[in-house]
């Protein structure tokens, strides 16, 4: 999962070159990025991402578990909700 403001770039250049990567869902706060981002990964034909708006610092549950996360935010500590949504 990656948690990460207005990640388009980020989240294309793992889509298309992780290849251990099947799919990548990415949680964006600020909803003109993700509207951006989603142009974005539409355009280069970057289909195997999901997105939704929300705060990264819950995760997305309904997709765990994850074998990893990227966040790019401050925080003074790891988010519980992103530990609980790891694999073992």
């Amino acid at each position: 999962m990656v948690v990460v403001p207005g990640a388009a770039g980020e989240i294309g250049v793992l889509a298309r070159h992780a290849p251990l990567v099947a799919t990548l869902y990415s949680v964006e706060r600020i909803a003109a990025l993700q509207v951006k981002a989603r142009q974005i990964l539409r355009d280069l034909r970057i289909a195997n991402v999901y997105m939704k708006h929300g705060d990264g610092f819950e995760g997305w549950a309904a997709y765990a578990p994850f074998d990893g996360s990227i966040v790019a935010a401050a925080s003074y500590a790891v988010p519980p909700a992103l530990l609980e949504q790891l694999a073992d």
